[in-house]
């Protein structure tokens, strides 16, 4: 009886473990809309984009492109004109290893931001 119940409630919530990446907000305004070689076919206004995310069908990570559904056509989108969650290309940096020397940002008059995943 609590292996079913185990294996019923994993299986009701491992959905999200595989989901698929969504565009969530679209950056530029007009969106440009390119074909598998990253070449622009034409650009799509904003508001005539779905208000809901929209999945994400394949990622070209030699070109950074995504593939999408819109309006029945599936279509190449540049990854730096939208925001997919979750991320696609995740870049790990070992922060505990990033070097901070007081003289260089003392002399630089600046300082170096690690970004959110990093405490320093």
């Amino acid at each position: 009886m609590s292996k079913t119940f185990l294996f019923l409630f994993s299986a009701l919530f491992s959905h999200s473990l595989f989901a698929a990446p969504m565009i969530e907000a679209v950056i530029d305004d007009p969106l440009p809309v390119l074909d598998e070689q990253g070449k622009a076919l034409r650009d799509v206004a904003r508001s005539s984009l779905p208000k809901q995310a929209i999945e994400v069908l394949q990622w070209n990570k030699e070109l950074d492109l995504v593939q999408v559904d819109l309006a029945g056509e599936k279509v190449w989108l540049d990854t730096m004109s939208v925001r997919v969650n979750p991320p696609l290309n995740i870049v790990t940096m070992p922060c505990q290893k990033l070097s901070t020397n007081l003289a260089d940002d003392h002399q630089n008059n600046s300082t170096l931001g690690y970004g959110a995943g990093c405490a320093k």
